[in-house]
């Protein structure tokens, strides 16, 4: 759906670069409105919008903690390692420490996890 760009674009006079990504800040794709649409700079910093949200319905403070996706624990952000590369460089790991070495050894013994 392209609406929401134009809508952004309009919103601040001159088109959006082309990494640029629109949050809606409600969750609800379909909502179009102004006041509803958050212009992200790329792709990860839309990502780290989601997750931050994520973390604060699950009743986590974002700045100091994350959600392990495996174990389903809100964890203090220490617990979890920092993406080196990719488009999600510099964002933390979506399982915690611990979890990474129990998918590791799945792994190494050709298990799925």
């Amino acid at each position: 759906d392209w609406e929401h760009r134009v809508i952004a674009e309009h919103a601040i006079g001159h088109p959006l670069p082309d990494k640029a990504e629109v949050h809606h800040h409600n969750n609800a794709g379909r909502d179009n409105a102004q006041g509803n649409l958050v212009i992200c700079q790329d792709h990860a910093y839309h990502y780290l919008l989601h997750r931050r949200m994520r973390i604060l319905r699950l009743g986590g403070d974002p700045n100091t903690q994350s959600w392990c996706r495996v174990c389903k624990q809100m964890l203090p952000k220490e617990m979890f390692w920092v993406r080196k590369s990719g488009e999600h460089k510099g964002l933390l790991v979506g399982h915690c420490k611990p979890c990474e070495r129990t998918l590791r050894m799945a792994r190494s013994k050709g298990e799925t996890a």
